[in-house]
């Protein structure tokens, strides 16, 4: 094996092993010790009173179920997929109605307690914030929000997804900039989607940097980092050249 062969076989398990460590600890009798989680089911929920339907179809899209308490009015369920969790419900789903309606929609996360301010796409690229006349958070922890009538479809998400997609980018300009990127699969998620690892600059010998990511996914504000940080050491700039020379870096997004 050469050295660089056994180097990355080194880092590989080490990989491994920090991963494994991030899982969950065994929960104790009674809770539901070896417990399976429960994946959530594709569906929608539609409401032929107001022409409204909602579902959870879309990448990273997160709703438990859906119902309707008046003309205009609901309730949306949001549960996790396993207890106990981080208390950071995350949800994410899809408006469709014809025409555009007003609504108010309330979130409940049973015993949980909001966390992230709602962000709204018309078309899952372009992002933006809730006003304040929008989203309410009353002080009893109660989330509301109030939709104006905007367009026939519309996506609203705990924080606007990153998923395989945006992570397939960032490898495909990383190969479109840099030579003998080497790539490997290590893994596989709960879902059966491969979990991929990258790697390039330096030589044998090189000392190695290691870029983890998505430890918790829902926080993808250091995902946003992580795509940029690979961008500027991939980047064309005499530091980031200077830097693969004299570098070897693994990149776990």
């Amino acid at each position: 094996m050469s050295a660089r062969g056994r180097q990355r076989w080194w880092w590989c398990a080490w990989l491994l092993a920090v991963l494994a460590g991030c899982a969950p600890a065994p929960q104790r009798p009674p809770s539901a010790n070896g417990a399976v989680v429960a994946l959530q089911q594709p569906q929608q929920w539609c409401f032929a009173d107001d022409g409204v339907c909602f579902d959870n179809q879309l990448p990273a899209a997160r709703l438990n179920g859906v119902e309707r308490l008046g003309p205009d009015h609901y309730r949306l369920l949001i549960r996790p997929e396993i207890e106990p969790i981080n208390p950071s419900p995350w949800y994410g789903f899809r408006l469709r109605s014809e025409p555009p309606r007003a609504l108010q929609i309330e979130l409940d996360y049973g015993s949980f307690e909001h966390r992230y301010w709602p962000k709204l796409s018309l078309d899952g690229e372009r992002w933006r914030l809730l006003s304040q006349q929008e989203f309410e958070l009353d002080d009893q922890g109660e989330a509301r929000i109030q939709l104006p009538a905007l367009a026939s479809e519309l996506q609203i998400y705990a924080q606007p997804p990153l998923g395989e997609a945006e992570f397939d980018a960032l490898l495909g300009r990383v190969q479109a900039r840099v030579a003998d990127v080497h790539v490997e699969i290590f893994g596989q998620s709960v879902q059966g989607r491969p979990l991929r690892l990258f790697e390039f600059g330096g030589t044998a010998d090189s000392p190695w940097v290691i870029v983890l990511g998505r430890q918790h996914p829902p926080e993808n504000t250091g995902s946003q980092a992580l795509l940029s940080f690979v961008d500027t050491l991939t980047g064309d700039s005499p530091q980031a050249h200077d830097y693969r020379r004299r570098v070897r870096t693994l990149v776990v997004p």
